[in-house]
């Protein structure tokens, strides 16, 4: 994994003129009516059929246009599924917005295809953003040369709008490049921190068990039941986490309520009463 550097200096005489805000909210208008997109939901691997019953009892997405691999489901969602998701998956580790997927066997290829992604509909005006770069059996490898390449094509579109973002560590937005098989594919991490951290805990145990790891022992334990239990018993609860994700499963709670999420400093993001959903 590698994180790209600092990217270039900011506008310089004759550049272009900046974006204005209705203009950037045209793009993201047409973006938003654009959807549903693919999307990745990532799960800790070996629960992948739970995820599959979360998603298909959610109403997310067609259940048969799911596509279940080790560790996740890619499916179509629309931005407001995408946002939902993050906030009422009780198992899921993370949402990814695919952006693009596409041949990169060089870096010619690699930045000749990112440059065209519609970087300013996910970054707006931000100031900066982060890059994750992965890679698996292919001729480009994870490394500066890569993470500069994509930094390089972000600069190039953005610049063209006026617009100059920079890559650094610890930016709010985070996009994944993931290369495979000399293809890349450029998503947004629209979680932020992994979606078992539901941000009402402030003393944590020294080894809890993850919540998503319990909320899918609760739904799988209440799986075929014909009725809710009023009481669920736990004598070695530990820290107890399996005991609130049960009690969040019987309330009907919404399990990122406590928290915020990555999508909430994209471009495209409107708020209102989305956490209600």
């Amino acid at each position: 994994m590698s994180r790209a550097p600092r990217g270039p200096a900011g506008p310089a005489d004759g550049a272009p003129e900046r974006l204005s805000d209705k203009a950037l909210e045209r793009r993201v208008k047409r973006w938003w009516a654009g959807g549903p997109y693919e999307t990745y939901v990532q799960v800790t691997p070996g629960l992948e059929g739970v995820l599959v019953e979360e998603l298909a009892s959610g109403g997310f997405g067609d259940p048969a246009g799911y596509e279940v691999d080790r560790g996740g489901v890619t499916l179509e969602l629309d931005p407001a599924e995408v946002m939902r998701a993050n906030l009422s998956l009780r198992t899921a580790s993370r949402v990814l917005l695919r952006l693009g997927t596409f041949p990169a066997a060089s870096p010619e290829m690699l930045y000749d295809r990112a440059r065209k992604l519609d970087w300013e509909v996910q970054l707006g005006f931000a100031a900066s953003y982060a890059l994750r770069i992965t890679a698996r059996a292919s001729n480009l490898q994870a490394g500066d040369e890569v993470a500069n390449t994509v930094a390089s094509a972000v600069s190039r579109h953005m610049r063209e709008l006026g617009l100059y973002p920079k890559p650094a560590a610890g930016a709010p937005l985070e996009f994944h490049v993931r290369l495979q098989n000399d293809h890349a594919t450029v998503s947004l991490d629209t979680s932020g921190e992994l979606l078992h951290r539901r941000g009402f805990r402030r003393h944590v145990h020294a080894a809890p068990v993850r919540e998503t790891l319990a909320a899918a022992m609760v739904l799988s334990g209440l799986a075929g039941e014909p009725e809710l239990p009023d009481v669920i018993l736990d004598p070695f609860c530990g820290s107890g986490t399996l005991l609130m994700e049960a009690t969040d499963v019987l309330l009907g709670l919404q399990p990122g309520r406590e928290r915020g999420f990555a999508f909430e400093q994209a471009a495209w993001f409107r708020a209102g009463r989305w956490r209600e959903a």
